[in-house]
């Protein structure tokens, strides 16, 4: 649908990406920030993106930029999406009014505390790695 926005409007097509494009990076920061309060933050801001997706959408169809038909294709998926990320957070924001919380890949032993991330995965697939010049 971005690709059908004439090239004199491209600071919308920029804008609609852009705000697009935020929706799942902020899914994926907030759960990568570790914390259920942080995930919930998040969350609201991807929510808060797609409102401004919409926004943009209902612009692009007043002012016939693009053709309705494809207004109205990509239409049902934001729907989806936001019911979708409505719900979770609904449902997030139960947990911690109950008292619960959430950390993600907590590991712990006597000796102390430690998080499973990516530097921990890539020293593994380095190993797996032929030594150069082999």
């Amino acid at each position: 649908m971005a690709d059908s926005i004439p090239h004199r409007d491209r600071w919308l097509r920029s804008q609609l990406l852009s705000a697009t494009l935020s929706v799942s990076s902020n899914i994926a920061e907030g759960h990568g920030r570790g914390t259920l309060r942080d995930y919930i933050r998040f969350l609201e801001i991807a929510i808060s993106s797609l409102n401004e997706v919409e926004s943009q959408l209902h612009f692009i169809r007043r002012n016939e930029i693009v053709d309705t038909a494809l207004i109205d294709a990509v239409d049902p998926t934001r729907i989806e999406v936001g019911k979708l990320l409505t719900g979770l957070l609904r449902a997030l924001r139960a947990r911690l009014d109950e008292g619960g919380d959430w950390q993600r890949h907590k590991v712990s032993d006597e000796r102390g505390e430690y998080r499973a991330g990516f530097d921990d995965l890539l020293m593994e697939e380095q190993e797996w790695l032929p030594a150069p010049g082999s």
